[in-house]
């Protein structure tokens, strides 16, 4: 990892960071794995598509609910210009 992580990560008040999601917050450079998934073995799904949908919309709220909690500074200043130090 890249030194200025060192210096980024104390700005997350969190007590289980959760790195894989904040590396790419942070523009690190990313890489995408193709795969391939194996059909499903065990038949077709007995899960209706409404209730993954309405289960869906609660967990995006829920999620936002979570992020907020978590404190996370919304910028990283990386380089400050004729500003002097608070």
């Amino acid at each position: 990892m890249a030194a200025v992580l060192y210096l980024v990560i104390p700005c997350y008040n969190e007590s289980n960071l959760f790195l894989r999601g904040i590396i790419p917050q942070l523009g690190f450079k990313q890489s995408v794995v193709h795969y391939s998934r194996a059909e499903r073995e065990a038949g077709t799904t007995h899960y209706p598509l409404s209730k993954m949908v309405s289960l869906g919309v609660i967990g995006e709220y829920i999620g936002k609910i979570y992020l907020e909690t978590k404190g996370r500074p919304r910028y990283i200043v990386c380089e400050r210009k004729n500003i002097p130090e608070e």
